[in-house]
């Protein structure tokens, strides 16, 4: 399997999160794809691979209130076996977040507690890799 090479400004390089924590051999080998698409990011993968080894059921970029239509969303995770029911996940980057939820990133929330279900919001700054996402998740939803 070829490795995914994120995109980046510069065509050919490889992505680079700040603070040095790249490995190339390591991380180009573990990402694959989710349920047939790429994942959005190492972090995304990361918590793939965790909900994996803890026996759960999940849908990756699950469709909420139209997906692409205005007010719509997709849920990075949606984890189906979960117990008394489904928890949505979500991953944020800093990138995209700033290291903290703008209005539209509450309204999303907000829109999905309302459907009664619970939310995870994991930050891409504590994922530095699948171990820490599985200890995080193992914590939080358990084991299937």
């Amino acid at each position: 399997m070829k490795p995914y090479r994120f995109p980046t400004t510069r065509p050919g390089a490889l992505y680079k999160p700040p603070g040095g924590l790249f490995d190339q051999e390591k991380d180009e080998e573990q990402i694959g794809t989710i349920q047939g698409r790429t994942p959005g990011s190492r972090e995304e993968w990361y918590v793939a691979t965790a909900l994996w080894r803890l026996g759960h059921t999940f849908i990756y970029q699950y469709e909420m209130f139209g997906g692409d239509v205005r007010g719509g969303q997709y849920v990075d995770f949606l984890v189906v076996t979960t117990v008394p029911q489904s928890t949505f996940i979500q991953v944020y980057g800093e990138y995209w977040h700033s290291g903290e939820l703008g209005s539209e990133d509450k309204f999303k929330l907000a829109q999905l507690e309302n459907e009664g279900l619970e939310v995870i919001v994991l930050w891409a700054s504590d994922l530095p890799d699948s171990d820490t996402a599985y200890s995080i998740l193992a914590s939080k939803i358990g084991a299937a």
